[in-house]
């Protein structure tokens, strides 16, 4: 069953594994800028998570990229 609406919450999880022996700059987009509130958990090399936040609840020059979409570095 798959909610949607104003409230609604939707958890996706993956993973991203680099498969060529050059070290990339990956970056994670949401294009629909019309999002009011998201949290992105990154996991970190000591086990924890890195959590970015974002949505138009945020001022435009919080953004760590400064674009219409919303863009986060994925660490390697």
């Amino acid at each position: 069953h798959f909610q949607t609406g104003k409230n609604a919450s939707v958890w996706i999880r993956f993973k991203v594994q680099n498969q060529t022996s050059q070290d990339l700059n990956w970056l994670i987009e949401l294009y629909d800028f019309e999002i009011d509130y998201f949290e992105i958990y990154i996991p970190t090399k000591d086990g924890k998570f890195l959590v970015k936040k974002g949505g138009d609840s945020f001022a435009f020059t919080e953004k760590d990229i400064l674009h219409k979409n919303f863009i986060f570095e994925l660490p390697q």
